[in-house]
């Protein structure tokens, strides 16, 4: 129902409830030309963002971002509302080095700020970032924060999430001073790394998972810093 492109792969659809007549109707849907699409947010401007995992010539590119031509990995789909339930894409790209396999994360700030988390990201480059992470502390998360202008996305920062494996699953949220918060689970947790301002730290024998809670701050610039970082026991 107004179809915006895709082919094949995942499907998007929205519904309306009618609570009088108790009914239930689609006036929008359809598909999303990628095998994955696993995080879905909503701004004040019914724009609609996903992310999901495909390959970059699986997608419709709308102003993708520069070096992404040929790669596979996580990706980030703007749509944007052209009236009464009628949708085009505003900007569709794959996001460099993440490759989450469908266990993509996002999150929306209060000026329009998107946030992509991916729970892999090997030969991850930092930027404006001053998160630093021990050598010897294996990491495979990050999150890339995007601003779009007139639809077009540029990299305000992007960074490595400390001690999330990259075989598990990351979720973040924003909060009203545009800091992040991400959590997710690890098997590989290291005893003599410290976390950045620990609110506890109770580490869980091997086999098991440690639940991280994390959060990153940012300056007026957008630059990305570590805020807390606990590890807590759970399986």
């Amino acid at each position: 129902v107004n179809a915006i492109g895709f082919t094949g792969g995942a499907f998007l659809a929205k519904f309306r409830f009618d609570p009088v007549g108790r009914t239930l109707t689609l006036p929008f849907s359809t598909r999303i030309q990628s095998p994955s699409a696993s995080s879905i947010a909503i701004d004040g401007s019914t724009s609609i963002y996903l992310a999901g995992w495909g390959r970059d010539q699986d997608l419709v590119k709308v102003n993708p971002l520069p070096g992404t031509e040929g790669l596979t990995g996580t990706f980030a789909v703007k749509i944007s509302a052209t009236g009464a339930d009628t949708y085009r894409i505003a900007a569709s790209t794959i996001l460099p080095e993440m490759f989450s396999g469908g266990r993509e994360s996002i999150a929306l700030d209060g000026q329009g700020d998107l946030y992509v988390g991916s729970s892999r990201s090997d030969r991850f480059t930092q930027v404006n970032s001053d998160v630093t992470i021990p050598a010897t502390v294996l990491s495979g998360a990050a999150v890339v924060r995007l601003r779009y202008v007139n639809d077009v996305p540029t990299i305000v920062s992007a960074s490595k999430l400390p001690l999330i494996g990259f075989s598990h699953e990351v979720r973040l949220a924003v909060d009203a001073n545009r800091d992040l918060v991400y959590c997710g689970t690890t098997t590989m947790l290291e005893a003599s790394y410290v976390p950045p301002n620990p609110l506890s730290v109770v580490r869980k024998s091997s086999p098991g998972y440690n639940i991280v809670v994390g959060s990153l701050k940012s300056d007026s610039g957008g630059r990305a810093r570590a805020g807390f970082l606990t590890v807590l026991s759970g399986d």
